[in-house]
């Protein structure tokens, strides 16, 4: 007679579970991405935009990188490749190929699953793909 209601609520974990994001630091993630691999990440960091690279090299090269610390260029990194999503307001440095240059001190969480580029040459292997952003600290 309660198998039924069993059956529902197992099924609304296991679907709860799938959707659910796990909390990584930067530094372990960019330590160890392949552990990392089809998972649904959350992280949190500092936006950086790179504006030195020309468009068509974005698809090799990502566009932004999330740092671990406000002291940009310093520390783990995660690669974010350009998905759609509209980052801009939440960079805090941009660079230009030779410095950075500090925007703001935006601290954001980001929701996304690591991916795997496979061996190609001038990027990373490892990415984390955006699903949504939240910004934590905002001072312009």
């Amino acid at each position: 007679m309660h198998k039924p209601y069993l059956l529902l609520l197992v099924l609304v974990i296991f679907i709860s579970g799938c959707s659910s994001y796990r909390y990584v630091d930067i530094s372990e993630l960019s330590e160890n991405p392949s552990s990392y691999v089809g998972q649904n990440i959350k992280t949190t960091g500092y936006l950086v935009k790179n504006e030195w690279m020309p468009s068509a090299v974005e698809f090799v090269v990502p566009k932004y990188t999330l740092n671990a610390y406000i002291k940009i260029g310093s520390g783990p990194q995660i690669r974010i490749p350009v998905s759609g999503k509209d980052l801009d307001k939440s960079v805090t440095a941009i660079y230009n190929g030779s410095a950075y240059k500090l925007v703001s001190n935006v601290y954001v969480n980001i929701y996304g699953r690591m991916r795997d580029m496979g061996n190609v040459q001038d990027t990373a292997q490892y990415i984390l793909e955006i699903n949504k952003i939240e910004e934590l600290l905002v001072t312009r």
